[in-house]
C-alpha cells in the first residue's frame, strides 16, 4: 500500500492506487521543476522530476484609466507566494505592480512608468548659450530637470529658470504663479513635475548682451491604447489560455466601477487574436477632475495655487467618480483626504491626515475611482486653481511662560508645521528659539534668554 506521496514540500492527496498506478491531486506550487516522491510500505521510495507550468487561465476586467490605478486580478497555475519573483509588464510605458500573490492567483495595480527628462545649458559664451533641447515633449506625470554648469573655467554667468506666460517674456515679467528655481547660481539643477497637459513656456535670466535663454515644455496626455500583458516569474513568461473570469473585491464596497463613464462613446480598442492577454488603457474608463475648491480661504503672499490648512474640506468637481464614498479615494501629496460624500460628478473630503501634510510646496491632488483608476485633471488656470499648497497653522503654544535664562522647552502644535526640505524657523521676541524636534503637527524649541520680564511676540516660518 502507498504510504506517502508528495511533490516538492507539499502532499499530493491520493485519489486512486493499485499495484500498477497511483493517482493524486497535485498541490499548488510555483512554476518550475519539483521532485515527486512516492513511497510504498516495505518497498522504499521512488522519485522523479515533474514540471509545473506558469499559465494564466482567468482574468478580471482588463480596462482602466490612462493614468493607471486600476486593480487587475489574474488566476492560473504556477505563480508564486513570493511576490518579489513576479512581474507584470505592460509595454514600455506602464507596469502592473504586484500587491498580493499565491501559487494560483495574483492582484496587481496598473502604474505609468514616469520619466525624468533633462534640459542642459550649451554654448561657449553669453552670446551663444542656450537651453537644450529648447522644445521638449513629455507625458503627464513626467518631470523635467534643468541642469546647468559653467560653460568655461572662467565663466561668470549665473543661471536659473522660471515659468513665463508667453514665449517672449522674461523672468522679470513672471507673475509668480509658475515654477521658479530661486537664486541664480553658476552650477545647479531644478526639477519640476508636470501632472496636467498643456504648454509651459520658460526663461532663464537676462545675460550680458541681452541674451535670454528661453524654451517650452509641451505636456501631452497618455493616449488610449491596448498593451500586451506579460506575466513573468523570474525571466520565464506565462502561457495564456484565458477562459474564466476573476473578480476584484474591495472590502465593504459594492459595486466597484468597471463600466465606461456615462456619455463616453469612443469605440472599443481592438487587439489581435494571437493568444496573448491585453489591457486597455481607455479614455472612457478615465475619471476627470475639472475643478477644486476649499471650505476656507487663505491668502499668503508669494504663493499661488489653492491654499489650504489641515482640517479644511475640499470639494472636487468632475466626472466618473461613482456614487458611493467607498468608490473613490483622494490624496494631497502623501496625505490622504477622508471622503465624506461622493456622487459621479462631485467628491468632498476632509484634510484630516495631519501627520503627512507638508507645507510650502505645490502638491498634486490624486483622485482614484475604484476600479476605473486615477483621474486626469482638466482644470482651467491650473497654476492658480489646480495645485494645492498647504499653509502652516499654529493652534496652540505651551507653556506660555518661561525662565529669563531661556532654555524653556516650547511646544508648538498645529498643522503643516514641516516643510519638504528645511526645518522651520522659530523666533521668540525676535530671537531664535532653537528647534529640537519637527513633525507636521508639532515643533519643539528652546527659548532664548531675556534681560527682563516681558511679553514676547512669537513667529514660526515654514519654507519661507
Amino acid at each position: 500500500m502507498t504510504s506517502c506521496r508528495q511533490i516538492g514540500s507539499e502532499l499530493c492527496y491520493t485519489t486512486h492506487w493499485s499495484n500498477i498506478s497511483v493517482s493524486c491531486l497535485t498541490p499548488a506550487l510555483s512554476a518550475g521543476t519539483h521532485t515527486l516522491v512516492l513511497s510504498a510500505d516495505g518497498f522504499g521510495a521512488a522519485a522523479r522530476e515533474v514540471e509545473y507550468v506558469l499559465q494564466v487561465t482567468s482574468a478580471s476586467a482588463t480596462q482602466g484609466s490612462v493614468k493607471g490605478g486600476t486593480l487587475v486580478r489574474l488566476g492560473g497555475t504556477g505563480f508564486s507566494s513570493d511576490c518579489s519573483r513576479l512581474k507584470v509588464k505592460l509595454g514600455q510605458v506602464y507596469e502592473c505592480e504586484v500587491l498580493q500573490c499565491s501559487d494560483e492567483a495574483l492582484t496587481c495595480i496598473t502604474r505609468p512608468i514616469t520619466t525624468n527628462h533633462r534640459i542642459v545649458n550649451v554654448g561657449t559664451s553669453s552670446e551663444t548659450v542656450s537651453w537644450y533641447p529648447r522644445v521638449l515633449e513629455v507625458v503627464e506625470g513626467d518631470s523635467v530637470t534643468w541642469q546647468w554648469s559653467k560653460v568655461s573655467e572662467n565663466s561668470q554667468l549665473q543661471y536659473g529658470v522660471c515659468e513665463v506666460a508667453s514665449p517672449v517674456d522674461n523672468c522679470e515679467d513672471a507673475d509668480g504663479s509658475g515654477f521658479f528655481s530661486g537664486t541664480q547660481t553658476a552650477a545647479g539643477s531644478f526639477t519640476v513635475a508636470f501632472p496636467q497637459q498643456g504648454i509651459h513656456y520658460y526663461a532663464g535670466p537676462t545675460l550680458p548682451g541681452g541674451v535670454v535663454m528661453r524654451g517650452q515644455v509641451n505636456v501631452v496626455r497618455p493616449p488610449h491604447q491596448a498593451l500586451r500583458m506579460a506575466v513573468l516569474l523570474g525571466d520565464k513568461e506565462a502561457t495564456y489560455q484565458v477562459a474564466g473570469s476573476q473578480v476584484v473585491n474591495m472590502s465593504g464596497c459594492d459595486p466597484i466601477l468597471e463600466m465606461p463613464l456615462d456619455g463616453c462613446d469612443l469605440p472599443d480598442l481592438t487587439t489581435p487574436e494571437n493568444g496573448y492577454l491585453y489591457f486597455h488603457f481607455h479614455t472612457c474608463h478615465t475619471p476627470v477632475v475639472s475643478a477644486l475648491a476649499s471650505s476656507t480661504t487663505h491668502t499668503v503672499k508669494g504663493l499661488s495655487g489653492l491654499q489650504v490648512v489641515g482640517g479644511d474640506s475640499l470639494t472636487i468637481t468632475g466626472s466618473g467618480f461613482g456614487d458611493l464614498a467607498c468608490q473613490v479615494e483622494v490624496s494631497v501629496g502623501e496625505a490622504s483626504c477622508s471622503v465624506t460624500s461622493a456622487s459621479d460628478t462631485s467628491v468632498t473630503c476632509d484634510l484630516d491626515n495631519l501627520d503627512n501634510l507638508r507645507s510650502g510646496a505645490y502638491l498634486p491632488i490624486t483622485v482614484k475611482a475604484i476600479n476605473r483608476g486615477i483621474a486626469v485633471t482638466d482644470i482651467a488656470g491650473y497654476s492658480s486653481e489646480g495645485r494645492v499648497v498647504v499653509v502652516p497653522q499654529v493652534s496652540s503654544l505651551s507653556p506660555l511662560e518661561g525662565s529669563l535664562g531661556g532654555s524653556t522647552l516650547l511646544t508648538i502644535s498645529g498643522s503643516g508645521l514641516q516643510g519638504l526640505v528645511a526645518s522651520p524657523v522659530v523666533l521668540v521676541g525676535g530671537q531664535t528659539c532653537v528647534v529640537q524636534s519637527v513633525s507636521s503637527t508639532t515643533v519643539t524649541c528652546l527659548t532664548p534668554p531675556s534681560t527682563s520680564a516681558t511679553v514676547a511676540t512669537f513667529t514660526l516660518t515654514v519654507a519661507g
